[in-house]
């Protein structure tokens, strides 16, 4: 009976030492599937500062598209100074300027400076706009103003009366079509010419035709 005591007791401790270790094992693992979950957190959190980036990068592009629209359409507007939904472009023509000296030509008994110029319109018929205004002016003081229309084959004649001192002397002429902004226009920036012309001393008492002249855009 005592051989069986002890030999329960022998197989008792050969239990508890490898159950034990087993219990502990089992604990172990546990704990390393529980480790294992902050390690599966991490990743989504890796993926979240990925997606933070990747909206970084994305809004830092529309930054620079907006900007780069912004510029676009005011180079647009700032090129042309003309309205976009126009269907015509109004010019005054550097192109085959002429000048001439009349004596007394004018109604009041002035002699006259005549310049010749085309005023022109483009992607649409003479026609299709009423008479604009019209004026000249010089550094000397000479000036003028009238209404006339566009005519792609007959030329456009701005007269300036003179005065005793203007002979002798060059005059720059500066002429605007649609001096009052009164047609939409493609485009503002050609409605301009200046003309370069001397008037020779003494004043003449005959006609010249044609005086000597020449022209430039704007």
């Amino acid at each position: 009976m005592a051989s069986y005591t002890k030999w329960c007791a022998a197989l008792l401790a050969i239990f508890v030492l490898v159950a034990i270790p087993a219990c502990g094992g089992d604990e172990g693992e546990s704990g390393g599937a529980s480790g294992g979950e902050p390690a599966a957190g991490a990743a989504p959190g890796e993926d979240m500062s990925g997606d933070t980036e990747d909206e970084g990068d994305s809004g830092s592009a529309e930054g620079t598209s907006g900007e780069g629209g912004d510029t676009g359409e005011g180079t647009q507007e700032t090129g042309t100074g003309g309205d976009p939904n126009a269907r015509f472009n109004l010019i005054a023509s550097p192109d085959n300027v002429e000048c001439s000296y009349v004596p007394g030509g004018d109604l009041s008994g002035a002699d006259l400076l005549n310049v010749h110029f085309y005023f022109l319109i483009i992607g649409g018929n003479p026609p299709d706009v009423p008479p604009v205004s019209i004026t000249g002016q010089s550094d000397t003081g000479l000036t003028t103003s009238y209404n006339g229309g566009p005519h792609n084959q007959a030329v456009n004649t701005a007269q300036f009366a003179l005065r005793e001192g203007d002979f002798g002397r060059s005059h720059s002429v500066t002429l605007t079509v649609d001096a009052g902004n009164e047609v939409s226009e493609t485009s503002e920036s050609d409605n301009r010419i200046r003309v370069s012309v001397a008037l020779p001393s003494p004043r003449p008492t005959q006609t010249i035709d044609p005086l000597s002249c020449s022209a430039t855009s704007g």
